[in-house]
């Protein structure tokens, strides 16, 4: 009996000594938020990282922390290719608890602002359900005016980094991500109401309204906007020796031999105005169907 009391009295010493167990009324974290301590979400660790209720060290803080094929998301490194890259949909105890709508029934990804839920999304050929591509576009001419088809996104072209996104930077005339991550927050807290994604404190919305030029608002957060859209709504909005034709930017023509000398060898007169050849069988549609050196730009491999 003498010993069932002392072990009591240990293991009781042991429980009321233990940092994870004292949560101070008005405490941010619910609780120590050391390494080890447990944990319902994310924002209960100081670690950023909440992993089977359990407090964690984060695998990363920035992108670089991670493989080449990887960002740094919400103190985690994930695929690049990921649908949930941005942290805000996945369920692995991370959920924001701030009142932003990210679950399925709220994902903003229409052209308006519509909701867009699962109830909507295919099953990919691997029998893994899913929503396919978030941008898809293979030609130029399927992205808004002053914009290229890059990899399958619509990205802005650009002189300078202020011309691109936040999330972006200008390389070879083109606005691409930013792989080495920004430097503006580590947790959501450093942004306010905002949500840190890959070091950069990006805006909560409910419709595309509420985000800035250039961004749309895709399950709950302000990002780069990649999808394809008109070319050109009238003529103003094209070179000056080409019309607005079904929002395409094309030149007028009479025979296949005045697209040639516009264009290339093979472009022909449709209708009387010039159709790229490559329009119609493009060489590519993803970098990935290119050479090594070589890049998918406006449907055709060009070396970078």
């Amino acid at each position: 009996m003498v010993h069932v009391l002392k072990l009591m009295m240990v293991l009781a010493m042991m429980l009321f000594s233990s940092a994870c167990l004292i949560v101070e009324e008005g405490h941010s974290w619910g609780g120590d938020g050391e390494v080890g301590c447990e944990c319902d979400r994310d924002s209960d660790c100081f670690s950023g990282v909440c992993d089977d209720d359990v407090c964690a060290e984060a695998e990363c803080t920035w992108s670089s922390d991670c493989d080449d094929d990887e960002r740094c998301v919400s103190g985690r490194c994930r695929d690049s290719d990921d649908p949930y890259d941005d942290g805000s949909d996945y369920d692995d105890d991370a959920g924001y608890d701030d009142g932003a709508d990210t679950g399925d029934d709220g994902a903003d990804t229409g052209d308006d602002g519509a909701d867009t839920g699962d109830d909507d999304c295919p099953v990919e050929d691997d029998g893994q359900p899913g929503c396919g591509p978030l941008d898809s576009c293979v030609l130029n001419n399927e992205c808004p005016f002053g914009s290229l088809c890059l990899d399958g996104r619509c990205q802005v072209t650009c002189t300078d980094d202020l011309h691109c996104p936040t999330t972006e930077v200008c390389q070879d005339g083109i606005c691409q991500p930013d792989r080495q991550g920004g430097d503006q927050c580590v947790y959501d807290e450093d942004c306010g109401t905002g949500a840190c994604i890959n070091g950069f404190c990006l805006d909560r919305c409910e419709s595309d309204a509420a985000c800035a030029d250039g961004e749309y608002c895709r399950s709950g957060v302000c990002r780069p906007d990649h999808r394809p859209g008109p070319q050109c709504r009238v003529g103003a909005d094209c070179n000056p020796d080409e019309d607005c034709v079904n929002a395409r930017c094309r030149s007028a023509c009479t025979c296949d031999e005045d697209c040639e000398i516009i264009g290339g060898a093979g472009d022909t007169c449709v209708e009387g105005y010039c159709v790229a050849a490559h329009e119609t069988n493009p060489e590519c549609t993803l970098s990935s169907d290119c050479a090594d050196n070589s890049r998918c730009l406006d449907g055709l491999c060009v070396p970078f």
